[in-house]
């Protein structure tokens, strides 16, 4: 251990800011803010504001291209136990199914 502290306490952080050893400039941002001073964007270390914008957007798993749509269906107990039974992944199998049906069929020919 090298004797520098690895925390702060609340009361000494207050005692910092207080000898004026904050390393914070919020201060000065609520101060410009208030008197209606736009940051400096002119210098080289600036972010790109339009790249930051983008990197926040972009949290997260990638969208898909088409997206599934959530509804609610009823299906018969022996259609769902039948497709649980296949384990996880189910209802991208039936999904799959469906799909494959919908290739050689019309829903509308059939009887409601």
């Amino acid at each position: 251990m090298n004797g520098l502290p690895t925390t702060m306490t609340s009361e000494a952080l207050q005692a910092m800011r207080e000898r004026g050893e904050s390393k914070s400039d919020l201060d000065r941002v609520k101060r410009e803010a208030e008197q209606g001073v736009e940051p400096d964007t002119s210098g080289d270390d600036t972010p790109d504001l339009a790249a930051l914008r983008q990197a926040v957007r972009q949290r997260g798993r990638p969208k898909k291209d088409s997206s599934k749509l959530q509804v609610t269906v009823r299906y018969s107990p022996d259609v769902i136990a039948r497709f649980r039974a296949t384990g996880p992944g189910w209802q991208s199998r039936m999904d799959a199914a469906l799909q494959d049906w919908l290739k050689d069929h019309d829903p509308r020919k059939l009887p409601a």
